[in-house]
């Protein structure tokens, strides 16, 4: 019987290999969660700016300015949308460039990062395909829902008893609403408890689909010619059997990065207590930490993906 990796074992061989290219990694990572960060912010002032220009009287002046509640929603929700995009992408080409860095022994940084961009089709393609199959389920409880919806809606006019051929418009038009609001008070009440129990079974099936995918981007960088869907069967095949494992090694790594990068953060921000530019510091500070905690991390799931495919 195959024996499970230990913890320990791949935290090791992870800190092994992210000493070995540990600029390279920090690099990668400081400059696609810095960007990202920075052009976030750009986009979404900008714009919020440009879909609220009309109630703005001076751009350099944005407080106590009188803007109505649809505006201020539409405008945070466009810029919000928009802006998310682009950490999200750059974190797709880090994570990719961070895999070439890791299974190419000698690469360069530069390397690593036209790796990512060259590959970033795969993984959004990866990602989506992810999505679906993590989060299928709940687009097949909606439709559910809303076909027994419908059916309760024809139910409920079958039921009425005289829906005569010469009935008056005015009369149809009662008997419709009537229908549409009883059908809608009966469907709420059944749907609550079925819809409930929907939803616990979504979240177990997404949770569960999730584990299975961890390694989907590192297996499809296991060949040139690997596709999405081969890349999360592969992953699927490596978390079966280790599901468990797979889990809590996942949640005890990050708990371990979360609590040394509290630990540091909170120290330095004590020392910095009366630093004249404490708040910029805390930022740049967050930032490093993020550079330098993340890619293992993300060395951890690789390495551990590799244990278990032996």
């Amino acid at each position: 019987m195959k024996s499970k990796p230990g913890f320990f074992k791949v935290l090791l061989e992870s800190f092994r290999v992210y000493e070995s290219k540990w600029k390279s990694f920090f690099a990668v990572t400081f400059l696609a969660v810095g960007t990202g960060t920075y052009l976030q912010l750009l986009i979404t002032k900008k714009l919020n700016f440009y879909q609220l220009k009309e109630y703005i009287a001076d751009p350099g002046i944005l407080s106590d300015i009188e803007i109505p509640i649809h505006a201020g929603f539409k405008a945070s929700v466009t810029s919000g949308s928009v802006s998310s995009l682009i950490p999200i992408l750059l974190g797709i080409i880090m994570i990719a460039a961070i895999i070439h860095l890791i299974q190419v022994k000698k690469t360069k940084f530069q390397d690593a990062i036209a790796f990512g961009f060259k590959n970033l089709w795969r993984m959004i393609k990866t990602a989506l395909y992810v999505l679906w199959y993590t989060l299928s389920w709940l687009v097949l409880v909606l439709i559910g829902g809303l076909v027994v919806y419908i059916i309760n809606i024809f139910a409920t006019f079958a039921a009425e008893e005289k829906l005569k051929i010469n009935t008056s418009p005015e009369e149809l038009r009662e008997t419709v609403e009537r229908v549409i609001a009883t059908s809608a008070e009966g469907y709420t009440l059944t749907i609550i408890g079925i819809f409930a129990v929907a939803i616990l079974i979504t979240f177990i099936i997404a949770t569960i689909r999730s584990v299975r995918a961890t390694f989907s981007y590192y297996a499809l960088f296991e060949g040139a010619k690997v596709k999405t869907i081969q890349a999360v069967k592969n992953s699927v095949k490596a978390v079966k059997g280790n599901w468990w494992l797979v889990l809590w090694y996942g949640i005890a790594i990050s708990i371990l990065v979360s609590i040394v990068m509290v630990v540091v953060d909170e120290a330095v921000a004590r020392l910095l207590a009366n630093f004249e530019y404490k708040d910029a510091t805390e930022h740049l500070l967050s930032l490093v930490l993020t550079a330098v905690f993340l890619p293992i991390v993300i060395v951890f799931q690789y390495v551990l993906y590799r244990e278990l495919k032996k």
